[in-house]
């Protein structure tokens, strides 16, 4: 089964209305990162299943200002920053799931605000770099990494699989 993903994109009005124009489908309604980031704000994840010529009155979308914040480097292998990777952040509270995240600087920094609760966080970066069996991995192309070897500066090191 092949995922399509469409993204479509409204500014709210003064009073906080918005209208957004989607054909049938299932639809997630989410802020976007750095408008939120900047306006320090984190918002939930709520989704709807639409159908053709149905609309959907008076979403309530209650955003949140945030309370702390998540920041921190992306790094590779080699301790080298990753620039343009998409950090991203989940949690549950009373309910209600939520969504944060960042992309990272030039410096593989990133930072965006959250709301007290438990969050789970990860990273996308295309730029990973590939890892080959040597000396310090092996089985790079298993279900299993084997590290070996690894010292208290690989500590927070993440792969893909």
């Amino acid at each position: 089964m092949a995922c399509r993903y469409q993204y479509i994109s409204t500014t709210t009005a003064v009073n906080g209305a918005f209208d957004l124009g989607v054909v049938a489908g299932t639809w997630s309604i989410m802020l976007e990162n750095d408008s939120a980031n900047q306006a320090n704000l984190v918002g939930p994840s709520l989704s709807y299943t639409v159908i053709d010529g149905q609309t959907i009155p008076a979403i309530a979308y209650q955003v949140r200002s945030g309370t702390a914040t998540i920041s921190g480097t992306v790094k590779d292998s080699a301790n080298n920053p990753v620039s343009a990777a998409n950090v991203y952040a989940y949690a549950t509270i009373n309910s209600v799931q939520y969504n944060a995240g960042a992309q990272t600087d030039g410096n593989g920094t990133y930072s965006f605000p959250v709301i007290n609760g438990t969050w789970h966080v990860g990273v996308n970066a295309n730029d990973y770099p590939n890892l080959t069996n040597n000396a310090s991995y092996g089985g790079v192309t298993s279900s299993t990494l084997l590290v070996t070897g690894a010292t208290s500066g690989q500590n927070g090191y993440r792969y893909r699989a």
